[in-house]
């Protein structure tokens, strides 16, 4: 059974933290952030105020977490002449799995996540430039 947690993204903030506690009641999350590892504060934020992303269960080829919303890097030396295989993908949530997606120009990709190893190179948030 895999860990149920989740990490936050800030929207006025700008910052990436991990979420501490959840009150549904009052959709209010605990919110914590960290650089290099040195907590730089803690506070609540309303479910508007913040992107809130999904822990996959899976860990990277360097035992980091994998979060929906990461951008991760896939090398597989059997694909590597395919034009549909690129190297770079998101990781998204779609009910009912995490599945690995790539937009091109004529359509989307996706892949399942655990046939390789990944590596995580940034998210959706602070990186969006990587997808490009």
């Amino acid at each position: 059974m895999r860990e149920i947690k989740f990490r936050g993204w800030d929207k006025k903030k700008k910052v990436m933290g991990m979420i501490i506690d959840i009150d549904f009641k009052c959709k209010t999350f605990w919110f914590e952030w960290h650089v290099s590892d040195i907590r730089q504060g803690h506070y609540i934020l309303l479910k508007d105020e913040l992107e809130l992303m999904q822990f996959t269960g899976l860990l990277d080829k360097n035992c980091k977490e994998i979060y929906e919303g990461d951008i991760v890097r896939m090398e597989d030396p059997e694909l590597k002449e395919s034009k549909l295989t690129p190297y770079i993908w998101e990781v998204i949530f779609e009910e009912p799995f995490f599945h690995l997606q790539r937009k091109f120009s004529y359509g989307r990709v996706t892949s399942n996540m655990v046939r390789l190893p990944l590596e995580v190179v940034g998210n959706i948030y602070e990186n969006p430039e990587l997808l490009k």
